[in-house]
């Protein structure tokens, strides 16, 4: 299982763009939940993405 972390340091308080990449960040662990692995790092490298993707 892949949590979504709560907060980034990255981000700022009241900051529209949080929502967006959190939204992204949502859509990017969905996708690597589909593929095989412990961890992402090992989903990350199963699906491919260490290679150009187009």
């Amino acid at each position: 299982m892949l949590l979504l972390p709560e907060r980034s340091p990255v981000w700022r308080p009241g900051l529209k763009e949080n929502s967006a990449t959190l939204h992204e960040l949502r859509r990017l662990l969905a996708w690597l939940v589909s593929f095989p692995g412990d961890n992402w790092r090992e989903r990350w490298v199963n699906a491919g993405a260490d290679h150009d993707l187009g």
